[in-house]
């Protein structure tokens, strides 16, 4: 698998949940059996408007060349997708979400190995080697 799908894999996955979560927060929460109150809406539409910023980055940067910054864009996103798993992981063993919070676990897995297999393994490109 390239670099480039996994970009395109996270700008579309961030930018559907992202958008979802902006326009109809409530909806969303009651997908996953968490009813909102006007203060969890209006968290999750910022993240929604936070996740649309995360996939238009990933979308830009899906054809980069090989690169620092694109290194880093990696490392970063790859860290920021293992870190999602914590709250994730605390709804679900709460009971604040439904068996579909395990979709939010599933792709943050497909995000953390792809881009940390691109960020901390793969780093073998001339560019990539004088970035570490």
């Amino acid at each position: 698998m390239k670099l480039s799908y996994v970009f395109i894999y996270q700008a579309v996955v961030s930018i559907i949940f992202g958008i979802i979560a902006l326009l109809v927060p409530s909806t969303l929460g009651t997908i996953y059996g968490a009813p909102l109150d006007k203060t969890a809406e209006t968290a999750l539409q910022y993240f929604g408007a936070a996740y649309i910023t995360i996939g238009l980055v990933a979308w830009f940067f899906r054809e980069a060349q090989p690169s620092t910054e694109r290194l880093w864009l990696a490392r970063s996103l790859a860290l920021g997708a293992l870190l999602s798993l914590y709250p994730d992981l605390i709804a679900i063993t709460n009971g604040l979400v439904n068996q579909l919070g395990w979709l939010n676990v599933a792709l943050a897995i497909i995000s953390t190995l792809g881009f940390g297999y691109y960020g901390f393994v793969k780093t073998s490109t001339p560019e990539l080697i004088a970035a570490r």
